[in-house]
């Protein structure tokens, strides 16, 4: 692939685990873009379905991509591109010659799962090897416009340059509301319950409320925010030299309000940018893993980015008690010894401040 000198190279990170479908149809509507100089690096991060077989197969003809019929987003992803599809297959931890690879898809795996931030950092260090200005770390279940990969290289243009990152408007992508916003307001202990709140009541009434107008920024023009949403976070690729990528001490969630603090440490800023837009697929209800690695890393950012002492834990302790108890009552998944042994296990746990 030759560079075009007057625009900035972008990668797109696309993080998958057992989900190929979403990332075939993810694939399909980010390789439309005609913007001449990027490329999308899918990270296989452990899954156990042969997801990479699976997109190998779609890219050569092998497999078409199915999206529900008279999903509003259809036009985004159907009728399927012309296959075959040339992709670049980059083996674990290879990281020379990659400005040799010459197609626009690049594979790659990682060879178990690491969780979002370690997978994801595979992804952006290929990136940053092949000479990427701008780096997107997008979720494989989405899908994206036809000028999203323009947007993205342009929209940092008249910003200033201590805005390490942006993200876009994102959009349900069942029924295109629009509740997953940017954050304005730093994860303080005692924010916790309300925010919580407002949370759930956005997601349930779809109207915006004094309580969430506290937590999440609702304005329709760019502006400086605390967090970006983690489904869409777009870099330059000289912040994520600076900082290492992800910091890799929590597996899954979080990630967001960490990179925050890193970068408010640094003296740089996140901007939403409205104008770029994307549809997320919104997962299920979180479970008992889910609450376990929810649990992990509150704990470990409280402690290592919010410096929270012995009546924090406690607190936090206490409300995670409660959030189980309440899942026990409320899903049938929850009631069984081995999910009560790791989340006890767990909850005992005494170290998660690691070494930065």
């Amino acid at each position: 692939m030759t560079h075009d000198m007057e625009k900035p190279t972008v990668a797109i990170v696309v993080l998958n685990y057992n989900g190929w479908g979403d990332t075939i149809e993810c694939l399909e509507s980010i390789l439309r873009n005609t913007y001449p100089d990027y490329r999308v690096i899918v990270v296989d991060n452990g899954s156990t379905d042969n997801s990479l077989g699976h997109i190998k197969a779609w890219a050569e003809g092998r497999l078409s991509p199915w999206v529900r019929p008279g999903q509003p987003l259809m036009h985004l992803t159907f009728p399927p591109m012309e296959k075959p599809i040339g992709y670049d297959h980059v083996a674990p931890g290879v990281t020379e010659g990659l400005t040799e690879c010459g197609n626009r898809l690049i594979l790659t795996r990682t060879g178990a799962n690491l969780g979002y931030g370690s997978g994801n950092n595979v992804g952006i260090r290929i990136a940053i090897k092949m000479g990427a200005e701008y780096i997107c770390v997008l979720n494989n279940d989405t899908v994206v416009e036809g000028r999203f990969v323009d947007d993205v290289a342009s929209a940092f243009q008249g910003l200033s340059k201590d805005v390490a990152i942006i993200g876009p408007k994102i959009l349900d992508y069942q029924d295109l509301s629009d509740w997953q916003r940017p954050t304005v307001r730093e994860q303080a202990l005692k924010f916790l319950i309300p925010r919580a709140v407002a949370f759930k009541l956005k997601r349930k009434l779809k109207t915006d409320s004094w309580l969430y107008r506290m937590f999440w920024y609702t304005g329709e023009d760019s502006a400086p925010v605390y967090t970006l949403p983690g489904s869409c976070i777009v870099f330059r690729a000289t912040v994520l030299e600076k900082i290492g990528g992800f910091d890799e001490n929590t597996f899954l969630y979080m990630e967001e309000d960490i990179l925050s603090e890193r970068l408010k440490g640094l003296g740089m800023a996140e901007y939403y940018v409205p104008s770029i837009r994307l549809y997320h697929k919104w997962g299920q209800s979180i479970g008992a893993t889910g609450l376990v690695h929810l649990f992990r890393s509150t704990m470990y950012f409280y402690k290592r980015y919010r410096g929270v002492g012995l009546v924090g834990e406690a607190f936090l302790r206490l409300w995670f008690l409660l959030l189980f108890f309440a899942k026990l009552f409320a899903s049938i998944s929850f009631r069984n010894y081995g999910t009560l042994k790791d989340f006890l296990n767990v909850f005992f746990e005494t170290r998660y401040r690691h070494s930065s």
